[in-house]
């Protein structure tokens, strides 16, 4: 138990230094860096089963280290170091307008080499008038998804391994905040079409349940 309790909370504590402090410490920066890397070589329940090259991250993330000149450089420094670990669990407790967000109100998988819809908040979503389910995603923001992959701010996996290309996948649909998410699909009619996922309309729930009744269920 302690081990997964971790791997959610190990990086609550040590960034609130920067929080407090605008000044950039290179030092302690790197300390910080071998601290939080040999914390999750301990603790962090899934490493065994991640294709994660601790070695390279050490190395290539300390070489970045003397770029960092403010605080949003230091959160995206941390922030892309734990991307690293392919895992929406291992997170910062804060981020910038450069951050990605955590989800999309899509999700999608690879078939056959293709990155299609297999999921929509379609319980969440009230403006939804197009059956998305079964698109293939083509472009996001104009750039071809596939090169947006390998464009991806991680250095240190395989990015052609099939669960690190899905996460980094939605996790480029979940975009970043101070940039659009317009998405360019192909709908199962052969249709192309582009989406702004951030036009959707999520319903104002005042309850913590809802209900719907259909036919007799």
């Amino acid at each position: 138990m302690k081990k997964l309790i971790v791997s959610f909370i190990i990086v609550s504590n040590f960034f609130s230094l920067y929080s407090q402090n605008s000044s950039i410490n290179h030092t302690k920066i790197k300390e910080d860096l071998y601290e939080i890397i040999n914390n999750l070589e301990r603790y962090y329940v899934y490493l065994d089963e991640k294709k994660v090259d601790l070695q390279c991250i050490r190395e290539y993330y300390e070489k970045q280290i003397p770029q960092i000149e403010n605080k949003e450089d230091t959160i995206l420094f941390f922030e892309y170091l734990l991307n690293e670990f392919y895992d929406s669990h291992v997170t910062l407790n804060t981020n910038v307008y450069a951050s990605f967000r955590l989800f999309a109100p899509v999700y999608a998988t690879f078939k056959n080499n293709r990155l299609k819809i297999t999921n929509i908040w379609q319980t969440q979503i009230e403006n939804l008038d197009q059956n998305l389910m079964g698109a293939e995603i083509l472009k996001m923001n104009g750039t071809d998804f596939e090169q947006a992959i390998l464009q991806f701010p991680t250095h240190c996996h395989d990015k052609n391994l099939p669960e690190v290309k899905e996460w980094i996948a939605n996790k480029i649909l979940a975009g970043r905040y101070n940039e659009s998410r317009i998405i360019t699909l192909r709908l199962t009619n052969g249709t192309i079409l582009d989406v702004d996922l951030d036009s959707f309309k999520l319903k104002n729930h005042s309850d913590l349940l809802g209900v719907t009744q259909k036919g007799d269920i």
